[in-house]
């Protein structure tokens, strides 16, 4: 214990801040994943405070009263809600004083930390506070559990301060207990925790009366008897040694969804529900995701139970909001591969339409294109509820994403997915643009042509390119003609050249032979540019009129238009056969 000092005062100040800082943190761990900035930054924060002040003094020893941690008789982190206070929490669970020591490491208040939060949000299964403690055995951290069976001591002095004089009492008899079992409170020895019960004080004023009795009176001492260990104990340790957190869990949940299963008074209802969230949230930030959906799963068959329907699908939706599935879709976004991805489809397939939106938001951040497909066909598989995602997605800068969402609405084909797409003709990416027209040929072929014709007049090569050969597949003959205008019209002259030597070769599909009168005309063009788109487009059609007129026009002084006819005349040299 402490000593009055005029530094006294000062300690407390320290410790009332450091504990502050404490309680912000475990309140974020509620709210924020362990990597989350902030939670990060208040960490990093608490470690430093308990730095500097365990320097000045090596060990703190703090008292738990139901409203306040108490240092030296000094409140150093005064809650009186009950319902917010983390000091109740520790009394709640029956922890009375804490002592924390030098050489506290990161590692050792990351779980204090935790163990508050377990200890807050405890429910009734899993850890409570003091529970999540002793299962991580601290080295630089002890505290005292005192039996919530044993009520005040009696006999306060008169005039005490009613919050703390019958709690005073109790202390003393504890620390007068421990210093018999220890020494003294404060020495480094004896178990990390220290559980006092019912027993302990009355058994402490036993042995001293007995310590008063002579040694040299009639009579004899009680003899301790030793327990014998049943025979069935052997069976019971090899039973102990199968079970590991998982399979306790399992056991929880199951048990859990039991009792849903029949009707059950409100309160009770409630409270099992909301501990298979607590199950659920933590399944999901240990990142295995297969049980996570086993829970969900179960919950949803609740509510195939009238007495059950409304507090499962509330639960449903508690669960799938979308804080919840982003836990869910960083583990793959952290690991994107086939493996990480069927974990994730499982979790997702038991979450239904309600969660696909979070598996479209990860489109953008997948970097292979076989693993967006992957994402897209499981999407398709569970459905969407609505298209406003798949629009955003169409919207994205990123020509992969939006592509990716062409094909969500074409697959979908439905009436409101084809006119969305329709809406995106104009789509600023000219490969959108292509993946809107080869949706539209696969439509419907009026929809290809009226889109086709739309995208001849494209400013991009390659959307005009794929447009007319749409256009002389489908074979639409108004366009032909409108094309063979626009060729020799003076509009060519204007043109980019390689806008040119797509339009000029797009004829020359779509006519065949009946092109080499009007692209022959053509190479008498003045305009050097258009000359070479028309050799080019004689290069596709190859017959013996259009080789004719390539030989004739392969004696121009232009070297450059003598290069093009030899380019175009050599086998295999036209973009039919190129690959």
């Amino acid at each position: 214990m402490y000593e009055e000092a005029p530094g006294t005062k000062v300690l407390a100040n320290e410790v009332a801040r450091t504990l502050q800082v404490f309680a912000r943190a475990a309140r974020a761990r509620q709210l924020y994943q362990p990597n989350n900035v902030v939670l990060v930054r208040l960490m990093s924060d608490l470690g430093a405070a308990f730095q500097a002040v365990l320097q000045k003094s090596p060990e703190l020893s703090l008292r738990v009263r139901a409203d306040a941690f108490v240092l030296q008789g000094e409140p150093v982190l005064e809650e009186p809600n009950p319902d917010d206070s983390i000091p109740f929490t520790f009394f709640r669970d029956g922890i009375r004083r804490l002592d924390i020591q030098a050489g506290l490491t990161a590692e050792e208040i990351e779980v204090l930390v935790a163990a508050t939060t377990a200890g807050v949000r405890y429910t009734g299964l899993g850890d409570d506070l003091v529970s999540y403690l002793w299962r991580h055995d601290l080295e630089h951290l002890r505290y005292v559990v005192v039996d919530t069976a044993i009520v005040d001591a009696p006999g306060g002095a008169a005039g005490a301060d009613p919050k703390t004089g019958t709690a005073d009492e109790l202390d003393r008899e504890i620390d007068a207990l421990l210093a018999l079992i220890y020494g003294s409170s404060s020495d480094d020895v004896g178990p990390k925790s220290v559980r006092v019960d019912a027993d302990d004080i009355p058994a402490k004023k036993l042995a001293e009366a007995l310590d008063r009795i002579d040694e040299r009176i009639p009579g004899f001492y009680p003899a301790r008897t030793l327990d014998v260990a049943p025979a069935v104990a052997a069976a019971l340790a090899r039973e102990v040694e199968q079970e590991d957190e998982t399979r306790i869990t399992l056991r929880a949940f199951s048990s859990a969804l039991d009792a849903l299963a029949s009707p059950l008074a409100a309160s009770v209802s409630e409270g099992l529900f909301e501990a298979l969230l607590r199950l659920f949230d933590t399944a999901l930030v240990s990142g295995d995701l297969d049980l996570p959906a086993r829970i969900l799963l179960g919950v949803r068959e609740l509510s195939t139970y009238e007495h059950a329907r409304s507090s499962a699908e509330r639960w449903v939706a508690e669960a799938t909001q979308e804080a919840r599935l982003r836990q869910a879709t960083s583990v793959f976004t952290q690991h994107p591969d086939v493996e990480h991805l069927r974990s994730l489809a499982g979790f997702f397939r038991a979450c239904g339409r309600a969660g696909t939106f979070a598996l479209l938001a990860i489109i953008p951040r997948i970097e292979k294109a076989e693993l967006r497909r992957m994402v897209s066909a499981l999407v398709l598989e569970i459905g969407v509820s609505s298209l406003d995602p798949l629009l955003q997605l169409l919207a994205q800068e990123q020509a992969y994403v939006a592509q990716e969402a062409v094909f969500l609405l074409y697959s979908l084909g439905t009436e409101e997915s084809l006119s969305a797409l329709h809406g995106a003709i104009d789509h600023p990416q000219a490969l959108v643009r292509l993946s809107i027209l080869a949706a539209a040929r696969k439509t419907s072929s009026d929809h290809g042509l009226e889109l086709a014709r739309r995208y001849m007049e494209d400013s991009d090569p390659q959307v005009v390119e794929f447009a007319a050969q749409t256009l002389g597949e489908l074979g639409d003959e108004a366009c032909t003609a409108a094309l063979e205008e626009r060729i020799q019209s003076d509009e060519m002259s204007t043109l980019p050249p390689a806008l040119r030597r797509v339009l000029f070769s797009a004829y020359a599909q779509m006519r065949g032979t009946l092109a080499v009168p009007t692209l022959g005309r053509i190479l008498k063009s003045s305009d050097e540019a258009t000359q070479l788109a028309a050799i080019a487009a004689l290069g596709i059609v190859r017959t013996p009129g259009a080789i004719a007129a390539l030989r004739q026009t392969g004696f121009s002084f232009n070297k450059r238009i003598r290069n093009a006819v030899r380019e175009a005349l050599e086998p295999g040299s036209s973009e039919e056969e190129a690959p």
